[in-house]
């Protein structure tokens, strides 16, 4: 998708590509990736794409999963 392509393409021009992951899916699939992904090393920022009202479940498991830094940023529109 187009914006995926535009968000990497903001991390390369911040040359931060080395230290950022963009994912695409539902958050649902993609939370479940974490803890493969990481192992017990948390995310310190996640920006969360939605729409309806997941939100607060979404980061309910996402805390739950123990995959977010103390102190770690959540950007969601």
């Amino acid at each position: 998708p187009v914006h995926v392509l535009l968000a990497r393409h903001v991390a390369a021009l911040a040359e931060q590509s080395a230290h950022i992951e963009i994912w695409t899916g539902l958050t649902y699939d993609t939370l479940a990736r974490l803890p493969e992904a990481f192992g017990l090393r948390p995310v310190s920022l996640a920006f969360m794409d939605h729409r309806g009202t997941r939100f607060h479940d979404d980061v309910r498991s996402l805390e739950q999963l123990g995959q977010f830094a103390a102190g770690g940023g959540l950007l969601a529109d």
